[in-house]
């Protein structure tokens, strides 16, 4: 565990993705546990927003039932299958990174 609390201390933000449409269980608890001691920014992604029951009925609870556990950087809803949110989660998390001198060289563009 040393070495991911050292990973997670020379990272500029985490993408805590958690499928909305599952209960949390002790593995979650422990990985927002183990954040919760980080000084990192922790952005949750909420994916398959999509097949919630409910919609946003169903969503703001979900999202104030997280907001207890940690004090997220931000939260975003996503549909990865869907592709909704994904703009603003691309947005948001390049937002959040630091820039710095780059570790290793360029590779070739795929």
């Amino acid at each position: 565990m040393v070495e991911v609390r050292e990973a997670l201390e020379g990272c500029d933000v985490v993408l805590l993705i958690m499928d909305a449409t599952r209960k949390l269980d002790q593995r979650d608890e422990f990985a927002i546990q183990m954040l919760r001691h980080s000084s990192t920014k922790v952005c949750l992604v909420l994916n398959k927003v999509d097949l919630l029951r409910g919609g946003k009925s169903k969503l703001l609870p979900l999202i104030e039932e997280y907001k207890k556990l940690h004090q997220f950087h931000q939260i975003i809803p996503i549909s990865a299958l869907k592709r909704d949110g994904l703009d603003i989660l691309l947005k948001e998390s390049d937002g959040s990174l630091a820039c710095r001198t780059a570790l290793f060289p360029a590779g070739p563009d795929y």
